[in-house]
């Protein structure tokens, strides 16, 4: 028998490891039947690509940086098409590269314009001759120009750009002199001057349990592999929804098998204690084993996937599935026979009806989430409500043919099992003789509690339960702001471009939204007037400007002596920036004999990215009117569905990461479009749909029990007695959540509906001791037990709550407090009801009768 359970187990095992998966996408928790739910598919399966996967955002720490970091980064990716499906980068998309100066507004526009008309001269000639000659051409002229025109601060950005480029490279630090920061008009080290955001569309790959994880190598290897030149002053960050899965869900793997070690570890070494035979806990161990893997292979079968929630079935099964083995073997204690076989008949004859009424009690806490929406509640349920039985069955057949194989003595603690046993039981008996001074007490905590209530608080978005130093994480909630990286916006689907007009006008008045979005945003207006703009800028620039630069390269000779020339240009004393002319001096001096290589990489570098910044001048000046039909129609799909239908985008005013402004955004958006979708819509309405089949379970949960325990215990004042020390426990716990701010959230929510489940075990066992026992070294062994098994609990739950994953550590430390607060209240208080029921009603011998019949 025992060789035919381990083997069973094992195979279960193997099947359960090869065929069980983990879905960590949080929308998953919840039934795709719900109304919110279907906007947010049709969404996402109306516009895909609003909804990219992987988002690669490269951040400079100057104007031109990132850009040329991300158009380099672009060029590599986009070939990598057996990755990627798409790579959507604007400033690299030829059509807005001619034509993206028109999303300028006008007096933006003029400005720049103007001060590329102004510089035209002067960059045109640097542009026939890009070497250190035509720089020391360029600064001749500068300063005669600049004596005259008296624009000496232009001139002095140029000259501090230049030294800190020959600075750095003069330490061995590639920094490439940025020409759009120049000709844009922005300081050389803004920091934060620009942002570039990558659209990337990865082929995910379901076969592996990390399905972006080549796109993501792909993306960073490619980065990292760019000329120093191309990425200096950049730096990349990734995130995005299929990023942020396989990271919580590599959070949970390297988390889990460690915390249900620590579990099982935790409960070999309080069973040792408490039965003093490593026999005896071997057997029990390899029982909850055996009863795990079942319990993993019929979740394989029936469910397939775990979810965020449902994965933690593995720690909830060995605090829990040992209970029925520890009452079991504690029953084996009460007949010293020396015939095992018997004793293990006698024992499986007297405690199988209070075993099987605590395994459905337990089942029902779970079972009790199946009729709700929450899937990642239901999940739970099923998997757990179905393995109390599994492990109920297990200890009726694994460890009986265990203790029989191990030749187990019979052997158990002595007297009334220890001295915690006595000390509870002293609390119990001082708590029967004064009862009334316990129950006060009881009864002031929970007034005090309810006083709480208020206050707790139920944290809607899911992610806070992701890990906050992740990557994905930390890129989205550091560029928050970003249209395109935006987390919290609202969104909707219009029949047609014309109501989506309409709606977009009224969206726009409201107080919470900062900026609304839709098809319209991609054709700029006045066209005309920049168009004209433009034309004139092309009359203004001069043919050197225009015309292919110089093929003729200087050799080694020529550009030493071009050093020299450009170091007595700016030590000419009528220049109108004199220090720091001396500055750029000073540092060109220290090349003066450096090797040829290294002149030559110096030239490079002080050029920088003049030419590209050159050609795209040149393509904007062919810009042309922009329609719809022009526009690229992967951009427009963005915006508008093959079947008419547009997607607006609502930007909220406030940080929505606020769950008050959240819930007011929300609100606001559903009085205008009560279909609304988006991140904020999908967490609001999560939020309510969970806390309602919270309460739906709970009810159920109460309900189920409290007719459960009148029924076997048939007296419908012993159930209400035995649920009052429970929902004391219920409601300290809520109040403590509110006092020391944790708040419930997706995951923790379970905890009320498990502690009326789970704690009414030892109400049972309390209950049935009571009637059975009057003093003697039985009783105390039973409450041994009762204690073992709630200590068992309460160290594999504590276990969850040093989870790296913060959402199944808020389960393990919330269960933890309210299997202890029910542990109490079932001890302490319980005993006190039952004395003062006593006093007034059933007799001892009574009491005896009804025991017999237990």
């Amino acid at each position: 028998m025992f060789l035919l359970a381990l083997s069973s187990a094992v195979a279960a095992a193997f099947y359960a490891g090869v065929t069980l998966r983990i879905n960590t996408d949080n929308t998953d928790l919840l039934s795709a039947d719900i109304p919110f739910r279907q906007n947010d598919i049709a969404l996402r399966e109306t516009f895909p690509g609003a909804h990219p996967e992987l988002i690669a955002i490269v951040e400079g720490t100057e104007s031109g940086r990132a850009e040329t970091a991300a158009r380099s980064l672009v060029t590599v990716l986009a070939a990598r098409s057996e990755l990627f499906s798409a790579v959507r980068h604007a400033p690299s998309d030829p059509f807005f590269r001619r034509n993206g100066l028109l999303y300028l507004t006008p007096a933006e526009l003029e400005d720049m314009v103007v001060r590329l008309a102004g510089a035209a001269p002067l960059i045109g000639a640097l542009r026939q001759d890009p070497s250190l000659g035509g720089l020391a051409a360029l600064f001749e002229r500068a300063f005669d120009y600049t004596e005259e025109s008296g624009d000496a601060e232009q001139l002095g950005a140029l000259l501090d750009a230049l030294g800190e480029t020959a600075e750095r490279f003069a330490a061995d630090e590639v920094w490439p002199l940025s020409w759009q920061s120049l000709l844009a008009g922005t300081g050389q080290n803004e920091a934060g001057g620009e942002v570039q955001v990558i659209l990337l569309y990865p082929k995910l790959d379901y076969a592996s349990l990390k399905p972006v994880a080549a796109a993501v190598a792909a993306v960073r290897e490619a980065f990292a592999s760019l000329p120093d030149g191309q990425r200096a002053g950049a730096k990349l960050y990734l995130s995005g929804s299929a990023l942020m899965l396989q990271e919580e869900l590599e959070t949970i793997e390297s988390g889990m098998f460690a915390v249900a070690l620590a579990a099982l570890a935790a409960v070999a070494c309080l069973l040792w204690l408490g039965l003093g035979s490593w026999r005896a806990v071997s057997a029990l161990i390899l029982t909850l084993l055996a009863g795990l893997a079942w319990t993993a292979a019929f979740a394989a079968l029936t469910i397939g996937t775990l979810n965020l929630i449902s994965v933690a079935f593995a720690v909830l099964f060995i605090g829990l599935g040992v209970d029925f083995g520890i009452h079991f073997f504690v029953r084996l204690l009460d007949d010293d026979s020396a015939d095992l076989p018997s004793r293990i008949v006698d024992a499986g004859g007297r405690c199988g009806g209070v075993l099987g009424l605590c395994a459905l009690s337990s089942a029902i806490a779970f079972y009790a989430f199946l009729p709700t929406d929450f899937r990642g509640l239901s999940e739970l349920g099923l998997i757990s409500g179905t393995a109390m039985f599994i492990a109920l069955a297990a200890t009726f057949t694994v460890l009986p043919a265990a203790l029989l194989t191990f030749r187990w003595s019979g052997a158990g603690p002595a007297g009334d099992g220890g001295k915690l046993a006595r000390f509870v039981l002293s609390m119990e008996r001082a708590a029967r003789v004064g009862p009334w001074r316990v129950v006060t007490l009881a009864a002031l905590a929970g007034v005090v509690s309810v006083a709480f209530l208020p206050l707790a608080r139920f944290d809607d978005d899911p992610m806070n339960l992701r890990d906050p130093d992740s990557s994905a994480v930390a890129a989205l909630k550091r560029f928050a702001s970003e249209d395109l990286v935006s987390y919290y916006r609202g969104e909707l689907i219009l029949p047609d471009v014309e109501s989506g007009r309409r709606l977009a006008d009224k969206l726009a008045e409201l107080p919470t939204v900062r900026r609304v979005r839709g098809l319209d945003d991609l054709i700029p207006g006045e066209q005309e007037e920049k168009l004209d703009l433009l034309s004139d800028l092309a009359d203004f620039l001069p043919p050197s400007l225009t015309e292919p630069p110089s093929s003729l390269s200087p050799d080694d000779v020529a550009r030493r002596a071009a050093l020299l020339d450009l170091r007595r240009v700016l030590l000419r004393p009528d220049s109108p920036q004199p220090e720091q002319s001396a500055r750029l001096a000073g540092i060109l001096e220290t090349f003066e004999d450096a090797a040829p290589d290294q002149l030559l990489a110096l030239e490079g570098l002080l050029l920088g990215d003049l030419e590209e910044r050159i050609a795209d001048l040149e393509e904007s000046l062919r810009a042309q009117a922009i329609t719809l039909q022009s526009l690229p129609s992967h951009y427009r799909h963005l915006w508008q569905a093959p079947d008419g239908r547009v997607r607006v985008s609502v930007q909220p005013r406030d940080d929505l990461s606020d769950q008050a402004d959240r819930a007011t955004f929300v609100q606001s958006l559903q009085s205008l479009a009560p279909e609304a979708g988006g991140i904020p819509v999908v967490i609001f309405e999560a939020g309510r749909a969970v806390l309602a089949a919270f309460a739906e379970a709970l009810l159920y949960a109460v309900a189920a029990i409290f007719l459960l325990l009148w029924l076997r215990l048939r007296s419908a004042i012993d159930a209400v007695l035995v649920i009052a020390p429970l929902a004391l426990a219920g409601t300290v716990t809520v109040a403590l959540t509110a006092a020391l701010d944790w708040p419930f959230n997706f995951a923790n929510v379970i905890v009320l509906p498990l502690l009326f489940g789970l704690g009414i075990d030892s109400g049972i066992h309390v209950v049935s001791r009571a009637r059975r026992f009057s003093g003697g070294p039985e009783e105390g062994r039973t409450l041994q037990a009762i204690l073992l098994s709630s200590m068992t609990t309460v160290a594999s739950f504590g276990a969850l709550s040093f989870s790296t994953h913060p959402g199944i550590a808020s389960m393990g430390l919330l269960l933890t407090v309210a299997i202890l607060l029910g542990l109490i209240a079932t001890l302490v208080v319980l005993p006190a009801l039952l004395a003062l029921r006593d006093r007034g009603s059933t007799t001892p011998g009574e009491r005896q009768t009804e025991a017999g019949a237990d």
